[in-house]
């Protein structure tokens, strides 16, 4: 989408006909929130590969490291949204960010939620 400010010949802002055309900027929420849900899903699949590994004798540390894993992709979730509601940015990376953190947020919450 495109914005129109109005100016004239030496740049100063006036009510002339003649516009400067202006993109918008991209998020910087959605990309904080892209990084953390690459993050949160990495971490997952190690937490994952190290309990299958030691045969669901991991340890407390597992699960606690799998709330921290909980708690970032819901900030995830959390800085997606806040790029979403910003309406000057483009949302291409609040999206995608979503839709990871998302997917982690989702998935964790039927593991520990599941089995009580």
């Amino acid at each position: 989408m495109k914005k129109f400010v109005p100016r004239d010949d030496e740049g100063i802002l006036t009510e002339s006909e003649s516009y400067l055309n202006i993109d918008q900027h991209k998020s910087s929420q959605g990309l904080v929130s892209i990084i953390m849900g690459i993050i949160s899903l990495i971490l997952l699949i190690v937490l994952f590969v190290c309990s299958y590994t030691q045969r669901g004798e991991a340890g407390v540390w597992i699960g606690w490291s799998g709330i921290g894993v909980y708690l970032m992709s819901l900030t995830g979730l959390i800085f997606a949204a806040l790029g979403l509601k910003d309406k000057e940015a483009k949302n291409e990376r609040s999206y995608v960010g979503l839709v990871l953190n998302g997917i982690v947020f989702v998935w964790l919450t039927v593991l520990y939620w599941g089995n009580l």
